[in-house]
């Protein structure tokens, strides 16, 4: 595995384990004892911050991927196929 693999996995980790700590679930996934286990190792070495880094990042990063599909295609099209009359 290479070592941005494993940053990835690390960070997954470490999101999953902040949820299973929060008493909550994510749909769609269960983990064994053993997996949890596992993931709490994975996400040692990623503290708090650098997560909420992360996690910032990611959001402005799908903001500006959305907003480019919003205003680059959904807006031309929608004025393309619905033209204001005035």
């Amino acid at each position: 595995m290479t070592s941005s693999a494993l940053a990835r996995l690390a960070f997954w980790a470490k999101g999953m384990v902040s949820i299973n700590d929060a008493r909550m679930e994510w749909p769609g996934f269960s983990y064994t004892d053993a997996e949890w286990a596992r993931m709490r190792t994975l996400s040692e070495p990623i503290g708090v911050g650098t997560y909420q880094l992360f996690t910032i990042v990611n959001a402005v990063i799908f903001i500006i991927i959305a907003a480019d599909g919003i205003f680059g295609a959904f807006l031309p099209l929608a004025t393309l196929v619905f033209p204001v009359p005035a």
